[in-house]
């Protein structure tokens, strides 16, 4: 017995004794420089790029390497592209014998990667070489992996997609045990994440820990938990949670929620923001991914936050012809949302509930929105108390054909205040319906230029601004409106007692092709700028162009002096006017004939800048052509009467005016007329006088208008 149990003992020395030397020998042969160098060949090789390794061992215990580094594409002049410190891999050789790869452990410290992408989209690691591989079958692997322990420490990740932007994980660790393909094993990450462009660098802690089962690699049968993924910034942590199960056909439900969302969190990356803080905000999606078929089901979406509630579901196919169809459900309760950034809602005093839905497909738009009793303040308007409102729309996928309707009820400045529309539109024309009718109504200026021009003389140094060239995108326009206002202060325009009418077709921006009727009414206002009033819109420029004309014709014929002389014939005390410096103007008389007559001079312009005591016009549209029936305008220092015909077309006029000095009405005397031709940017004018005025002013041309009778006799037909 004793002779048995000393030759197991010699056998087992023997033994021990190659397995020590195997290991002397393994350790010597990898350590040496020409293994170092032969290993570093084959993997540059075959990688495509230079390969560095400061240290190399392998023994029966496992692997050991130290200072790999792999360059990028030209070599270590060109950088780094992947670098490891240190790896230590140690497995077991027994688990081999039965197909098993069973790692003890993996440990790496002190990895860097590094991936830039180019100016021509390429991405720095497109050009390593890899050999062909074959498919793992679907049903498993043949050999089975696992591992006790891996642990991966000090890895820097960096991401370059431009040259001033870069993406980069600081110093992440990762984790994990009882890794295998047909086990269930934990993961575990921490990391610092860093977004940096240009000068601006804001670091996220990042951490994150899932549950993971492969199924022996049957990815129908492997599922994933993400147990916790958080994100800080300053005091906001935003937390995720989900998981998906059958990784070809995922069924994912996923719940995300922020915490202490406010402007001091993001202030690194917008530091302009005004003051808001979010205390909580919640989302929540359940969704099954058909990957074969590309095809996405949203079976529920939910967000929440103070002051907001939505919901939603909706499928999608993308494949080569995307295909959607989705709904969202939405409440907002106005004070409540407001509250969250007192600072920017503080001015506006919200009140009031808004509430929807909304449905998206290929095929159709829609929403139905309400408005329930809400208040705020409107900056240049006043405000708004007790708004009701509903808002209806459906609009085709081609956006060829919808619908529009919505209707308004509210006090404006504890005045009433309604409005409805409709709008229907159909591959060759959109119906517009607008009735309205407020107490006061106030619009806010325009904005200012970053750079401010001198402001040019009216009339003498602008055109009016030419029709678009540009063809209109939409079909044109049917509108019927009826808008009544007591007071009306908009940009460049203030009115009372505003009422506007139209009933058109055929309307576009050029006003080529317009038919219909158009009116405007009103009681005394101002008109601050005419040049910019007329050039705002279409409707402006219909209903302020006479106006601009009649400008640069009393203007260039200096009509003011004409009817400042006229004027002066009222008061036969007038001493100032008799002595004023005289001017000859030429007139057409009663005969047709041209006749000379002296006024004095007078500096007055008409600069755009006009209050007055009514302005009406009426106009009709025929194939483009505006036909003036009706045009009044009075004021303490000039009043006139227009008709006439503007071709939108030719931007031709013909025009004529009735003119006096001072206030006079539409069924007062207007001595003085005007025949408007030529163009829109180059009109062109003649003046003539009554009959039984003209006699007068000859007489105070020969008198110097110093006869009481002429100044009495001309007085009379303004008195």
């Amino acid at each position: 017995m004793k002779k048995w149990c000393r030759r197991a003992g010699y056998v087992l020395l023997a033994a021990c004794i190659l397995l020590v030397g195997f290991d002397l020998s393994l350790r010597w042969a990898s350590s040496s420089a020409w293994m170092r160098k032969w290993v570093t060949e084959k993997l540059s090789a075959s990688l495509n790029r230079e390969v560095r390794l400061e240290k190399l061992s392998a023994s029966l215990l496992g692997i050991k390497i130290n200072g790999f580094a792999l360059s990028e594409a030209g070599g270590f002049k060109e950088g780094t592209f992947v670098g490891v410190e240190r790896l230590r891999l140690r497995v077991s050789w027994w688990h081999l014998l039965h197909k098993h790869v069973k790692v003890r452990s993996l440990a790496v410290n002190g990895v860097y990667v590094q991936l830039i992408k180019n100016a021509d989209g390429r991405f720095n690691f497109d050009s390593l070489s890899s050999s062909d591989s074959q498919d793992a079958s679907s049903s498993g692997l043949p050999v089975r992996v696992t591992a006790d322990r891996v642990d991966l420490r000090n890895v820097n990740l960096a991401y370059l997609p431009e040259p001033e932007l870069s993406f980069i994980v600081h110093n992440a660790s990762f984790s994990a045990h009882g890794v295998g393909v047909d086990r269930l094993f934990e993961a575990r990450l921490n990391a610092t994440a860093e977004y940096r462009a240009g000068e601006t660098s804001v670091l996220f802690p990042v951490g994150a820990s899932a549950l993971v089962h492969l199924a022996e690699m049957n990815l129908e049968n492997a599922y994933a938990q993400l147990s916790t993924f958080s994100v800080r910034s300053g005091e906001a942590v935003l937390n995720v949670q989900g998981s998906a199960h059958d990784f070809t056909r995922p069924q994912v439900e996923l719940t995300a929620e922020v915490r202490r969302l406010s402007s001091a969190a993001l202030a690194p990356l917008a530091p302009d923001l005004p003051s808001f803080l979010v205390p909580q905000l919640r989302l929540s999606a359940a969704a099954f991914l058909d990957l074969p078929a590309q095809k996405a089901e949203v079976s529920s979406f939910g967000f929440s936050m103070p002051g907001v509630q939505a919901g939603g579901q909706g499928n999608i196919a993308y494949a080569a012809v995307p295909q959607y169809d989705a709904r969202v459900m939405f409440n907002l309760d106005l004070r409540e949302l407001s509250s969250l950034s007192p600072e920017l809602a503080a001015p506006y005093d919200l009140s009031g509930s808004v509430s929807g839905t909304a449905d998206a497909s290929n095929a159709r738009l829609s929403a139905d929105v309400t408005l329930s009793e809400v208040g705020a303040f409107v900056p240049y308007a006043g405000i708004f108390k007790g708004l009701n409102a509903s808002l209806t729309a459906q609009e085709a996928g081609d956006f060829k054909t919808g619908s529009a309707q919505a209707k308004f009820s509210a006090k404006l400045n504890d005045a009433p205040f309604l409005m409805d529309f409709r709008v229907t539109q159909s591959p060759d024309k959109i119906a517009a319906v607008l009735n309205a009718s407020a107490k006061r109504v106030a619009l806010p200026p325009m904005p200012k230029a970053e750079t401010q021009q001198p402001e040019p003389e009216f009339v003498t140094d602008t055109t009016l601004s030419a029709a678009p060239k540009a063809a209109w995108p939409l079909p044109p326009v049917s509108a019927l409106v009826d808008i009544k206002i007591d007071s009306l202060d908009a940009p460049f325009f203030y009115g009372t007692d505003v009422a506007f009418k139209a009933d058109l077709t055929g309307l576009t921006p050029d006003l080529k092709n317009a038919q219909g009727d158009l009116s405007l009414r009103t009681g005394n206002g101002e008109i601050r700028d005419l040049y910019r009033l007329t050039n705002a819109s279409p409707v402006t420029k219909v209903l302020f162009l006479s106006l601009n004309v009649v400008g640069k014709v009393f203007n260039s014929l200096d009509v003011f002096s004409v009817l400042s002389g006229l004027a002066s014939t009222e008061d036969a005390d007038n001493a100032a006017a008799a002595d004023a410096e005289q001017v000859v103007k030429v007139v057409t008389g009663p005969d047709g004939q041209p006749m000379q007559i002296m006024v004095p001079y007078s500096s007055r312009k008409m600069d755009g800048h006009m209050k007055y005591d009514q302005f009406d016009t009426a106009i009709h549209f025929k194939d483009g052509v505006a036909d003036m029936k009706e045009g009044t305008f009075v004021s303490d220092t000039v009043s006139f009467t227009l008709s006439g015909q503007t071709d939108f077309k030719t931007e031709k006029i013909d025009m004529s005016v009735q003119a006096a000095p001072g206030k006079h009405y539409a069924d007062g005397i207007m001595p003085l007329k005007l025949n408007i031709g030529g163009t829109v940017a180059e009109p062109t004018g003649s003046m003539s006088v009554l009959g039984s005025v003209s006699s007068l002013v000859t007489q105070g041309v020969m008198n110097n208008f110093a006869s009481n009778t002429v100044k009495k006799g001309v007085g009379g037909l303004f008195g």
